[in-house]
């Protein structure tokens, strides 16, 4: 099991509850803006808020209670994340454009009295914009690790695409091995004994030579006469 799934489980719990932290933050901001109707950025803000903390809140307790569940399976956490990832970016880019025409102003102001509710006013619209953006990084970093941690899995033949985050840092990685031709067993050693290799004698092979007999004619050239006078034979 690589150490970087391991290191990555925590990661996750951090991220995860830093993103709570900052989206809090976010809201509360919100909730002291001192004018009597919301504006469009301030609902915009509550809004992607809102569904960054259910988002966050399933994809975490969820988890916790109950392994192999759908919205803990790694493509499906960078499916929400991505989700939430996105709509931060959007938010501090609106709130960012709708900040740049009173920017100056609001630095102006800073050491004047009696114009409190500007001041809460400017303070609001550049929380929003500061924890917005912090979470859009964040959010994003947290991905690619998630991406990084899906390459180190399928380099080793492992696909974790359907598991959670906290089942990889538990995951035991076999790396196979060539077989191994055992034809001359080892012996086993007992303490204090040195190994002695098996000795193996040369065996004598005798081999006798066996003679075939053929069968032959001799024939010859000069007829001998019989010493009782019979007939000639011829050997």
């Amino acid at each position: 099991m690589p150490t970087y799934a391991r290191w990555m489980s925590v990661e996750r719990l951090v991220v995860l509850l830093i993103a709570q932290v900052f989206t809090y933050i976010v809201v509360e901001g919100i909730k002291v803006w001192p004018q009597s109707t919301i504006d469009t950025f301030a609902a915009l803000n509550l809004a992607v808020a809102g569904l960054s903390n259910i988002a966050v809140a399933v994809i975490t307790v969820v988890d916790f209670y109950r392994r192999g569940a759908f919205t803990s399976m790694i493509v499906s956490e960078l499916c929400i994340l991505g989700v939430l990832d996105i709509l931060w970016l959007s938010t501090g880019a609106y709130t960012a454009s709708k900040y740049s025409p009173v920017s100056q102003f609001c630095s102006e102001i800073q050491n004047l009295e009696g114009v409190g509710n500007v001041k809460t006013a400017c303070a609001t619209i550049q929380t929003s914009i500061a924890f917005s953006f912090m979470n859009f990084i964040m959010l994003t970093v947290y991905i690619l690790m998630l991406f990084i941690l899906v390459f180190v899995f399928s380099q080793r033949g492992v696909s974790i695409w359907k598991q959670s985050v906290r089942e990889t840092a538990s995951m035991t990685i076999q790396v196979p091995t060539a077989p191994v031709d055992n034809e001359y067993p080892m012996q086993a050693n007992t303490p204090g004994t040195l190994y002695e290799p098996t000795k193996y004698e040369p065996t004598s092979i005798t081999m006798t030579p066996t003679l075939q007999s053929v069968p032959y004619t001799i024939v010859s050239q000069n007829p001998v006469q019989s010493p009782t006078g019979g007939n000639t034979i011829q050997v």
